[in-house]
């Protein structure tokens, strides 16, 4: 991760005049607020490699939240809204047009406490952090954030097996379906594929709060 954090920086500083150039004249100064905050800020790059050097895992996933924001914030003055327009047959549905990051608490079912890796009190409830993103794949981004904001996640279950499922009854009576939607590497706009049905199941107390950065 050291690498990708040193690599963003070196592109961030290297091309910062063409990132400022793609913005309009009166988001220039914004623009240059947030490039500022993206290096230096408390959030930031820099930020980022001393967490990583101190092995400080807490701090480092806020504040790489953080630095996702501030990306997200600058990509909307570079090109509000998406750069490429989706299929007609989908333009119904609910879609995230930027980055967005919600947070999941968990409790465990069983009432026990969890340990922070990085040491520290234990505690009766979890963080998880999601960025869903909105420019490689509005559609699903859109549906995950619909969910939230429609309260699905709350007091569903998490059940840890191989792997973790989010599971919700109700939201599976509801019929939520979605085109396969991927971001091929190095294109600029997903492809999409016949619909996906999403089938949920059950086990763990969620609560969700969600940041948005936008939804339409």
């Amino acid at each position: 991760m050291e690498g990708d954090v040193k690599k963003a920086m070196q592109i961030a500083t290297e091309n910062k005049e063409a990132m400022l150039a793609s913005m309009p004249a009166e988001l220039k100064e914004k623009g240059s607020e947030l490039y500022i905050t993206l290096l230096e800020g408390k959030g930031g790059l820099q930020t980022l490699l001393k967490y990583i050097k101190d092995k400080d895992n807490d701090r480092l996933s806020v504040a790489l939240a953080s630095s996702l924001d501030t990306i997200a914030e600058l990509e909307l003055l570079q090109a509000p809204g998406l750069s490429f327009l989706l299929p007609k047959q989908y333009l119904e549905y609910p879609r995230l047009t930027g980055r967005a990051v919600v947070e999941f608490t968990v409790e465990k079912g069983d009432g026990s406490t969890f340990f922070p890796t990085a040491g520290g009190e234990p505690k009766s409830a979890a963080t998880i952090q999601v960025v869903v993103d909105g420019y490689s794949a509005p559609l699903t981004a859109g549906n995950i954030a619909k969910l939230v904001l429609d309260g699905a996640y709350d007091g569903a279950t998490l059940k840890s097996v191989s792997q973790a499922i989010i599971v919700d009854s109700e939201t599976g009576k509801k019929g939520y379906t979605l085109p396969l939607e991927v971001m091929p590497a190095g294109q600029f706009e997903p492809l999409y594929r016949s619909p996906l049905s999403i089938q949920v199941t059950h086990s763990h107390y969620f609560n969700s709060e969600i940041i948005m950065s936008s939804i339409s």
